[in-house]
């Protein structure tokens, strides 16, 4: 019997969200949670999460790997292998698409450090905001960088930023329209606003559905495509220019993927879903594991 829920959807108001699957959080809880389908748009959510106050447990695991550096295993030594490519392409597309060099950037979501590092090192003039004090503590020990708690939002100015990244951190947040609200009030007129997320209607989503490691329970809220991410962006205010695949995330997911299914040989089989899932996006980027969405604000 087909389920649903009252919750209205944050993108389009849609009332009626249908039951998608039930999701198992394999990094820390064990605990299962729910995926709904706004039946409009086609915006999946978790629901049943646990409260703002008590999330933070979740993430903390050294299997976690944004929010910790460890390199135990051989899939976590394959990403951070991946890890430095990734941060220099990174840089590139900011200068590349907002046609600054040396300008302002806000990095929402900055993990343990590593993009604002190398921004700095770019000499652009960067401010970071990071929920987890682990996270902040080990920016400030490691690479003397002082990344801000969510309470800096407060203080950052309007039109005051050139730039500003998250480099998969929106599908963590929980108030999803008041973050877009605040993308456009502190990017500056014609500002670039450049989000990476994962994309639940990729090849690799489609083939392990709820043991997909991208749906990452409950740390992740929403789970975007590219139809339902242009009209956010639409709703408040922004433009898709670009799309851009992010090709080493469908290896990395799979493999993790493969893990949660607790396969033989996790490594090889993950390795080759995401092969295949590589392939298929040289002709359809929507079959990409993960999408950047370059964007510029509409005055």
């Amino acid at each position: 019997m087909e389920k649903t829920i009252t919750q209205t959807c944050p993108i389009c108001g849609g009332a009626k969200l249908i039951y998608y699957t039930t999701c198992k959080d394999s990094f820390t809880s064990g605990e299962e949670f729910d995926l709904y389908q706004c039946e409009k748009c086609q915006l999946l959510q978790t629901t049943n999460i646990p409260s703002k106050d008590d999330l933070g447990k979740y993430y903390q695991s050294d299997a976690y790997i944004s929010h910790s550096n460890t390199k135990k295993g051989l899939i976590n030594k394959v990403y951070h292998t991946v890890r430095e490519y990734m941060l220099n392409r990174k840089a590139n597309l900011v200068e590349e698409y907002s046609n600054i060099k040396n300008g302002a950037l806000l990095d929402v979501g900055a993990g343990i450090g590593l993009f604002p590092k190398k921004m700095i090192e770019k000499q652009w003039d960067v401010e970071a905001i990071e929920t987890s004090a682990d996270a902040r503590s080990f920016a400030k020990d490691n690479f003397n960088i002082t990344l801000h708690d969510e309470n800096y939002w407060s203080t950052l100015l309007p039109e005051s930023k050139d730039v500003i990244t998250l480099w998969h951190v929106l599908e963590h947040i929980p108030e999803l329209n008041a973050i877009w609200d605040r993308f456009h009030t502190i990017l500056k007129p014609k500002g670039t606003l450049i989000i990476a997320v994962p994309n639940c209607s990729s090849f690799d989503a489609q083939y392990y559905h709820k043991d997909w490691a991208a749906f990452d329970v409950p740390r992740h809220l929403w789970h975007f495509t590219p139809e339902s991410m242009k009209q956010i962006a639409k709703k408040h205010n922004f433009q898709v220019i670009k799309e851009l695949t992010m090709p080493f995330d469908g290896f990395y997911i799979s493999m993790i993927s493969e893990k949660n299914r607790d396969s033989s040989f996790s490594f090889i089989k993950g390795f080759w879903i995401g092969l295949k899932g590589w392939i298929k996006s040289w002709k359809r980027q929507s079959e990409s594991s993960s999408i950047i969405y370059i964007l510029k604000k509409i005055d």
